[in-house]
């Protein structure tokens, strides 16, 4: 599976992670990304694993 760098920009701020991440990921579903949240496949900057597609995020947040 590929990689992506996301960082969220201030367009995005409060959103959540799920949509924030199918808005900057054209290329997949918001439903695939939702199962890759699930699946521990996201990794927030600082944070770590990130399980939660309901996840605020923040201007500059950086996930992988």
């Amino acid at each position: 599976m590929k990689t992506h760098e996301v960082h969220i920009p201030p367009t995005l701020h409060g959103a959540r992670l799920d949509k924030a991440l199918a808005a900057l990921l054209p290329t997949l579903s918001r439903s695939m990304i939702k199962e890759i949240i699930l699946a521990e496949g996201v990794r927030h900057q600082t944070k770590g694993v990130v399980t939660d597609p309901k996840l605020k995020v923040k201007e500059d947040d950086v996930f992988v």
